[in-house]
């Protein structure tokens, strides 16, 4: 009987064992879902000849695989073309062109039979005789324009292309010398491209290049333009004062509180003649060096600015001094290592950052009638549409250069200072 029984534990045993799951490592997994090398899904332009390219893994190691390959023009259920591949490409040159959409997939089979299926993707074929764009034409402003408003401007351009089955886009370069234009906008699919605010008397240079859904580009000519030229309204490089004093109060007002504001010999932006140096050594001092001009709506100042010290703040603000204003205009400052500008907002905007004892070209053209400036330093624009406090001011016609209260400004200088405007006759 004990016999019988230990048989029977035996048996019950051997049958437990052989429902056991499988350890993971042997036990069979299907395989990854096979990912697109290539074509790209939704892609145009492919040619009519190419390697189907993509990849897959299994979980188990020791497995290999074999693909299904599915393809079929105009279908998204894509019937089989070639089954039983041992390769994860497939060099395929029946294809058809004028932009046919094709659909294709993969099915990747384990050793057991285990199957995974790909997304279906597509893509669309080469035009067979696809033409270029044509090249831009008939620019406006007219090549070689002259005495161009300096503000409202856009660059207009005849495009198209001879196939109706193009889409045309197109990049714009634009800027100031024609041997390094920059990207202005990209991948437009209009005939006109609006500029900021430009720089009186600036000869401009511009380029249209065209592209079509195919790989097919045309570009225009390097075309140009002039801005109107400004009456200069105030001139002064500081060269014809005595150094080591204030300049004359004729042309400037100087306000001196516990600074020293000063013509100096000391540095210049082209190292000849005088600037004008502003210290401001404590945080209980300050000061400004302030003058007028004829009142404009628009117009634009220009002038060469550097600090010495990384914690130097010093600005410049404008004013307006017609009466039922705000008075205050575009108010722009050097701190913290950057040129600053203080908007509608009450708050401060970046506009480049500036290394030490470095001169800086700063011109800031304003205008009142939309109520907006633009800042370029050193040629490059960097403010597009800056605002300021003064909403309703009408024209503007002083400017203050000017150290703050509770900063200091150990050592400043302005050089080469100009204002200028259009005088209407």
């Amino acid at each position: 009987m004990k016999s019988i029984l230990i048989k029977i534990f035996l048996i019950a045993a051997i049958i437990q064992s052989c429902h056991q799951p499988l350890p993971p490592e042997l036990e069979n997994r299907p395989p990854g879902i096979p990912e697109n090398v290539f074509p790209p899904a939704d892609s145009l332009n492919i040619p009519v000849e190419l390697t189907f390219r993509w990849q897959c893994s299994d979980p188990n190691e020791d497995d290999s695989l074999i693909y299904d390959f599915y393809l079929e023009a105009n279908n998204p259920t894509p019937a089989l073309f070639k089954d039983s591949l041992a390769t994860d490409t497939l060099f395929v040159d029946s294809l058809e062109y004028d932009s046919t959409e094709y659909f294709w997939k993969v099915v990747a089979f384990d050793r057991s039979g285990r199957s995974t299926s790909s997304p279906v993707w597509s893509f669309s074929t080469i035009y067979e005789n696809n033409n270029p764009p044509f090249i831009p034409s008939f620019p406006q402003p007219a090549n070689n324009a002259d005495q161009v408003g300096i503000k409202n401007i856009s660059l207009n351009w005849l495009g198209g292309d001879p196939d109706s089955f193009s889409k045309v886009k197109y990049d714009v370069f634009f800027g100031g010398d024609s041997q390094a234009l920059q990207l202005t906008a990209e991948n437009i699919s209009g005939t006109s491209h609006a500029l900021p605010i430009l720089l009186y008397g600036t000869q401009f240079y511009w380029q249209v290049k065209s592209y079509d859904d195919y790989g097919s580009q045309s570009e225009s000519p390097v075309w140009n333009f002039k801005t109107v030229t400004a009456d200069i309204l105030f001139d002064d490089n500081f060269d014809s004062y005595t150094y080591n004093t204030n300049p004359p109060s004729l042309v400037w007002t100087v306000s001196e509180s516990g600074i020293d504001i000063y013509v100096s010999n000391e540095t210049s932006w082209n190292d000849v003649g005088n600037s004008m140096c502003f210290t401001d050594p404590t945080e209980a001092a300050n000061g400004y060096l302030a003058t007028q001009f004829e009142a404009h709506e628009t117009g634009m100042i220009q002038f060469y600015w550097k600090v010495m010290n990384e914690d130097d703040y010093m600005g410049f603000r404008l004013y307006s001094d017609s009466p039922d204003s705000l008075h205050l205009g575009p108010q722009v400052s050097i701190r913290e290592g950057k040129i600053q500008y203080y908007d509608i907002d009450r708050l401060w905007q970046d506009v480049s950052s500036v290394n030490t004892d470095q001169w800086y070209f700063i011109q800031l053209i304003f205008d009142c009638n939309d109520q907006f400036f633009a800042i370029y330093v050193d040629g490059e624009l960097k403010t597009e549409h800056g605002t300021w406090l003064g909403t309703s001011v009408p024209d503007l016609d002083q400017i203050y250069f000017l150290t703050f209260e509770n900063r200091i400004c150990q050592k400043a200088y302005i050089d080469e200072f100009r204002y200028m405007s259009v005088v209407t006759p």
